[in-house]
């Protein structure tokens, strides 16, 4: 088969057809400037088959293949066992394949369609609280962080980070370690000269993952993340909306690792216990990619 340089017709024949499958390595490269294109035909076309007419027709995709793959010049992987690589320019007459990519890109204005939510609905909305404490019904939200990845752990998008303001009564009735952590990692002074409040971060958040996830199929994730789901649910009910009735832990996915594969588990990443939001989020998508890699193989 071929990538080829230049119109998006120079693409790939195999008899005038070819399946093949855009993995990660090809993505990689394709996708640094406009990822959210490259990423809706990469989730939904994972098995494409390319026999069509002229694809250059196809913005914004065909703009962003034709500049990517000039600058490229040759693209070469392995993929389900077929070697791809830069052989020939062939014209592809077929319409098979235009017709497929044309309804999930174009509705006519070179832009995604907002209803083209199959590829948002797979991936993962990581949260993490820090909180006065861990009584969901009289507990505080103080610090909020989110990002989102697809079901393969790649980051998507950094979210907001947000510090919520709280009285000086809220903080001085934490509990000890609260006050002990929060006071050396230096949220409490942040909590106190913050302006934002807590109606406002639930709607920072949903601006957020409102771009980047389809509303109702995307669990939760995170360490423990059932405890930040009960605050969210009771805290920022509009958000909890937004967000899949499941959850996925990481917390279960160390214990079972811990019982089940001990000399994996023992090479896990070791967190840092900073106690902060953003850097918990980064620790637990870095300690699952272990177990996926590892153990999910």
């Amino acid at each position: 088969g071929t990538l080829a340089t230049g119109s998006l017709r120079h693409v790939v024949d195999m008899s005038a057809t070819i399946t093949f499958r855009l993995t990660h390595s090809i993505c990689g490269i394709l996708c640094r400037n406009k990822r959210s294109i490259c990423s809706a035909v990469c989730n939904k076309y994972q098995h494409l088959r390319i026999s069509g007419q002229s694809l250059d027709k196809l913005s914004p995709l065909g703009t962003h293949f034709t500049k990517t793959m000039s600058t490229l010049g040759t693209v070469s992987t392995k993929s389900a066992g077929s070697n791809f690589s830069k052989t020939r320019e062939d014209s592809i007459d077929n319409e098979n394949s235009a017709a497929a990519l044309s309804s999930t890109l174009n509705n006519g204005d070179g832009e995604l369609k907002e209803d083209t939510n199959d590829f948002k609905s797979k991936r993962l909305i990581w949260i993490d609280l820090e909180m006065t404490g861990l009584d969901f019904v009289n507990d505080r939200i103080l610090e909020i962080s989110c990002l989102v990845t697809e079901g393969d752990l790649h980051i998507v998008a950094e979210g907001p980070h947000i510090i919520v303001h709280e009285s000086d009564e809220v903080l001085s009735n934490m509990g000890d370690w609260c006050q002990q952590h929060h006071g050396k990692s230096g949220l409490t002074q942040a909590v106190r000269r913050s302006k934002v409040s807590l109606g406002e971060a639930e709607q920072m958040l949903l601006h957020f993952v409102r771009q980047h996830t389809a509303k109702g199929t995307c669990p939760l994730a995170g360490n423990t993340v059932g405890m930040d789901k009960s605050f969210i649910e009771r805290h920022m009910p509009e958000f909890a909306q937004h967000l899949h009735h499941r959850i996925v832990d990481v917390s279960t996915v160390k214990e079972l690792c811990r019982r089940w594969f001990p000399e994996q588990f023992s090479q896990a990443p070791v967190k840092q216990d900073n106690h902060r939001a953003r850097d918990d989020i980064l620790e637990s998508i870095a300690e699952l990619t272990y177990y996926r890699s590892t153990i999910f193989k």
